[in-house]
């Protein structure tokens, strides 16, 4: 079956973003090696799938930059240590958190995929713990301007070296 509405391309690119981000966060190979070997395995194996190219590498690269603020919000927003939450999840919740302060999508979107791609990767015990942290994390972020992605830019590059960019 071949996905075709912007829709499920986009879900399709989430997922894209969530399994590269888990290959990152478990391997700490450079997030540059770890898109293209993604592409490449994508057209050799999961060429049916259609992705939006373009929204899974701003969703992944947007990820990596703001890692560590992303991590910061995640442990505020939760009573477990972000250490011990299991590696799908928080880059279910890492990529979700970035769209949400990233504003291109609207909350209860990114919010309701979020729930979606937890319950299809995770299960669904999970998915009050994320939905949990997603909602008060856009309470708190999108009820005040001020505490956006553009007030904590970060480029991350194929070093995995942070340096301050522009959006």
């Amino acid at each position: 079956m071949i996905n075709n509405t912007p829709n499920l391309r986009r879900r399709v690119s989430r997922l894209a973003a969530c399994q590269c981000l888990y290959s990152y966060d478990l391997t700490k190979n450079s997030a540059t090696n770890i898109f293209t070997q993604f592409l490449e395995f994508h057209a050799a194996e999961q060429a049916t799938f259609i992705f939006d190219e373009d929204y899974f590498r701003h969703l992944f690269f947007g990820t990596v930059q703001q890692i560590n603020y992303l991590d910061e919000i995640i442990a505020q927003q939760s009573s477990r240590n972000i250490k011990l939450i299991d590696p799908i999840v928080r880059a279910i919740l890492r990529y979700s958190i970035f769209e949400l302060l990233d504003k291109t999508t609207p909350a209860p979107v990114v919010i309701d995929e979020a729930l979606e791609v937890t319950k299809a990767m995770v299960g669904k015990g999970i998915h009050t713990f994320v939905h949990s942290i997603l909602d008060s994390t856009n309470k708190k972020y999108n009820s005040n301007e001020n505490n956006s992605l553009a007030t904590n830019n970060k480029n991350v590059d194929e070093d995995n070296q942070v340096n301050d960019i522009s959006f």
